[in-house]
């Protein structure tokens, strides 16, 4: 995700709430800990262009913001679990404010 994705999802959203819990992957990795949400440093590359060292870099990047939400992870589970009963904190299907895209056949396609 870059910064360009983020805010297109986070201008899907249905609300504040859930605004609030759209995060990059990177916001996870604890070398970046305290960017501002959608900052462009938070980007993850795009290596398709690239070589095996960009491919490389782009692993290492995924692997430490892995780490950190592996870490994150069960504030964030005890958070959801604690607000089952309060609609905005209840955690929304991306499908519900993701637009699908259509093709002229008809059928849905994710």
């Amino acid at each position: 995700m870059d910064s360009s994705n983020y805010a297109t999802v986070v201008s899907l959203a249905p609300d504040e709430a859930t605004r609030e819990r759209v995060r990059m992957m990177r916001s996870f990795d604890p070398a970046l800990a305290g960017m501002p949400a959608g900052d462009p440093r938070l980007d993850v590359p795009d290596p398709w262009y690239g070589d095996h060292d960009v491919f490389a870099d782009v692993l290492a990047i995924l692997e430490a913001a892995a780490d950190g939400l592996v870490t994150d992870l069960p504030l964030l589970l005890e958070r959801t679990s604690t607000c089952r009963n309060d609609r905005a904190c209840s955690i929304t299907p991306i499908a519900d404010f993701v637009p699908v895209a259509r093709p002229l056949s008809g059928r849905r396609v994710v």
